[in-house]
């Protein structure tokens, strides 16, 4: 796997979506790349949009849970469950040009 991809969110699920739609617009080419929507204890529908995105993703897309409240504890379950050799970040809230994920492997 080239990079994961990790989203950590908290009670943002439109917001998610939206990046969630963007991050299925990624060109890519050859690249191998998955990536993990970590919800750090939402209380929205989160779980659900996740799993509608994920079952029409080109590419592996994996929901975890963290109930430990904050974006370092977010993270590290992120990290912990990473398969690709580059780990990556964006937020809740950011909708990715469609070439973010191949230019952050290119800049490696």
């Amino acid at each position: 796997m080239d990079i994961t991809v990790i989203v950590c969110t908290y009670n943002r699920s439109e917001s998610l979506a939206a990046t969630l739609t963007a991050l299925a617009q990624q060109k890519v080419g050859d690249l191998t790349w998955e990536l993990i929507v970590v919800d750090n204890n939402s209380r929205d529908n989160t779980r659900e949009i996740v799993d509608n995105f994920a079952r029409d993703a080109s590419f592996p897309v994996r929901y975890q849970f963290e109930g430990r409240q904050g974006l370092c504890w977010a993270r590290n379950t992120g990290i912990a469950n990473a398969s690709g050799e580059i780990i990556a970040f964006t937020d809740d809230d950011v909708q990715p040009e469609e070439s973010w994920v191949s230019k952050t492997v290119l800049a490696m």
